[in-house]
Parts: structure tokens; C-alpha cells; sequence
């Protein structure tokens, strides 16, 4: 008992804490890597359009055909189709117009 004289507890007990916690991230290490390993990558859904879909877009504004050249230079005219466009996220985001509907709710 004389070589333990000089310390306290917590220095007695900190060799098996040590290995506790060394036998925890084992356990559970292994756990955490196969997880990361099902979780399968994200793939955009592309908006529901096909290769095919664009292709054909493709063609007929090429072509000048109607109604799909006025779609496309409406997108080109839009702001924020433009590359100096910047992002302006906002905290809290309004759909509609609410006061009309309080309106016919009180009428």
C-alpha cells in the first residue's frame, strides 16, 4: 500500500477510466463509419425533366418555334436568371396576399 500513499482517488481510477473510454471509441467507431457508409449520396431529382426533355427544348428555341423562344427570352430578361444577380435569403417569407383573404373573411 505504500507506493498508492501519495495518491488520491481520481489518480487511482484514472488508468481504468482511461481504458473505459479507449474501449468505448472502439465500439463505437466502427459503428459510426459503416453508417456513414449506407447513407447513399444525394441525387438531384433534375427537376422532373429528362435529358430528352431539354434536348427537345434545346431544338425548338433554335428553331425560333412559339411558345418556346418567348419562355426563353422572358428567362433571360428575368433578373434573377442573370449572373450579377445576388441572393437575399429572408428570415421570414410571406405567400400571397393575406390582407385580401382577412378581408373576405370579415365582409
Amino acid at each position: 500500500m505504500a507506493p498508492y500513499k501519495n495518491y488520491t482517488v481520481r489518480d487511482r481510477h484514472l488508468p481504468y477510466f482511461s481504458c473505459l473510454m479507449l474501449t468505448g471509441v472502439l465500439i463505437i467507431a466502427p459503428i459510426t463509419s459503416a453508417r456513414a457508409e449506407a447513407v447513399p449520396p444525394f441525387i438531384h431529382p433534375g427537376l422532373l425533366h429528362t435529358r430528352k426533355d431539354f434536348e427537345r427544348m434545346h431544338t425548338k428555341v433554335t428553331q425560333g418555334a412559339q411558345p418556346y423562344i418567348d419562355g426563353w427570352q422572358k428567362l433571360r430578361g428575368n433578373k434573377h436568371a442573370s449572373l450579377d444577380w445576388h441572393p437575399n435569403p429572408q428570415a421570414v417569407i410571406y405567400r400571397g396576399n393575406f390582407d385580401r383573404g382577412v378581408t373576405r373573411q370579415n365582409g
